[in-house]
């Protein structure tokens, strides 16, 4: 008897979220770039292949979907007449089959995304109270189940790019692409993953009555979150999210590394101190309650953080921490850029 979200609700959710986004940034393109939209030819280089990101990702459009793109396009072009909508979505169909995005063989598309459930943590009651129009007053009250606000539970979402159809030359699918591929599909592909899940937990929401205010998370996590990408960055084994309470008390000149000796051992207080003297500090009293904070934090929960941080980033992950939803996007673009700039998948 726990709030049970199903992966199929989470990527239903989240598809909603990438075609809202995904139709922003359509038509913005059209808004600069009227010519975009001119011609088939046109649509082609500019229109599709930001289209076809958004299905090589949640699978083939479904038909609300379809027609929503199709209709916002329509409208975004001069001039716009009646019909044009099914002509931009048999015009789109013809783009993915000749590209090898969609075979006559295969009906479905899965998708790059796989989802997994999630339990809240709490349950509580609202009321709807439905009133008679005559007299206006409610007359039988409804009780239904909700999740209150505070409640946490844990969102995973997993990105295989297992498909490249359309970049063999000539079109066709391609089951192993080379290096160069990959890197830049998944480069391309992960700042959209995250500013869809931005938008989704802060701005739209999910679940029912979304509407009315309902479904929207906190930006504030309760422990960072993590994004974990199989490949090896150049630069260091990863960003490590230090406390929120911790960086208030932190000076301009101390880290998290002053108090953690390689390899991820709490330094003790002549060690620290040690730390302080090369850079002409002393371990006064602000710094001796800074080190007594941070050594509670550590036994408490930091040690076994830092650990499960090190391990995974030995075993070949590329690792960044996001205190905040709204951070999320940035860190996505940062693991984007380091890895085009010489990372290995």
């Amino acid at each position: 008897k726990v709030p049970y979200l199903a992966p199929t609700s989470w990527k239903g959710s989240l598809r909603a979220a990438a075609t809202r986004l995904l139709g922003r940034q359509l038509k913005e393109r059209l808004d600069l770039h009227p010519e975009a939209g001119a011609s088939p030819e046109s649509r082609a280089q500019q229109l599709w292949p930001q289209r076809v990101q958004a299905v090589l990702l949640f699978g083939n459009e479904n038909e609300v979907q379809a027609r929503y793109l199709n209709s916002l396009i329509a409208r975004a072009m001069t001039p716009s007449r009646p019909g044009l909508t099914k002509e931009l979505q048999i015009e789109f169909e013809a783009y993915l089959k000749s590209r090898g995005y969609r075979t006559e063989l295969i009906e479905g598309r899965q998708g790059r995304l796989f989802f997994f459930p999630t339990f809240l943590n709490d349950l509580g009651l609202e009321i709807i109270n439905p009133h008679d129009r005559r007299r206006r007053v409610g007359i039988n009250p409804i009780l239904y189940e909700c999740v209150p606000s505070g409640a946490q539970g844990q969102f995973r979402l997993l990105y295989v790019p297992f498909d490249f159809s359309g970049e063999q030359t000539g079109g066709g699918p391609v089951v192993t692409p080379d290096l160069e591929t990959l890197v830049r599909q998944v480069a391309e592909d992960l700042p959209l993953i995250a500013e869809t899940v931005s938008e989704l937990f802060l701005t739209y929401g999910f679940g029912a009555k979304t509407s009315s205010g309902y479904g929207v998370a906190a930006d504030q996590l309760p422990q960072p979150g993590k994004i974990l990408l199989k490949a090896r960055l150049p630069g260091d084994e990863g960003e490590f999210c230090s406390p929120d309470w911790l960086k208030k008390d932190l000076g301009p000149q101390d880290s998290l590394e002053d108090f953690i000796a390689p390899p991820g051992k709490l330094r003790s207080p002549e060690d620290y101190t040690q730390v302080l003297h090369h850079r002409n500090e002393n371990f006064s009293r602000k710094k001796r309650q800074l080190y007594r904070k941070v050594k509670e934090w550590w036994e408490a929960e930091g040690d076994k953080r830092y650990q499960e941080h090190r391990l995974m980033s030995q075993r070949g992950f590329g690792i960044s921490e996001f205190p905040c939803l709204s951070e999320l996007p940035a860190k996505a673009r940062d693991l984007a850029a380091r890895l085009q700039s010489g990372g290995e998948t």
